[in-house]
């Protein structure tokens, strides 16, 4: 299912998310921050960023329950898309407590 509106309003009602993706939105550490509360519910942010990649990822906060991960862009020769998963994700901690 694919939900429609600014992240930053519906993120908290969202359930069962699998996934999260933008373009042409935001740079990549607010991208990030806005998605963190999905990530930690076992959502894959799937980002895909242009020319700008190496910077943005510069600038984004280090973050140890974050992995990071670029695959080359098939429609950009200097972009990517950045993948990021939580690890591991707070469902997967809350099952075995």
């Amino acid at each position: 299912m694919v939900h429609h509106g600014r992240i930053e309003t519906i993120v908290a009602s969202l359930d069962q998310i699998q996934a999260v993706s933008a373009r042409a939105l935001a740079p990549l550490d607010q991208l990030v921050s806005w998605a963190t509360p999905l990530l930690l519910r076992g959502a894959i942010g799937v980002f895909p960023k242009g020319r700008t990649v190496s910077d943005e990822l510069t600038r984004l906060p280090r973050e140890d329950r974050l992995t990071i991960e670029l695959r080359p862009s098939l429609t950009q020769s200097d972009g990517a898309l950045v993948i990021v998963r939580c690890n591991p994700p707070l469902e997967q901690i809350s099952e075995k407590l």
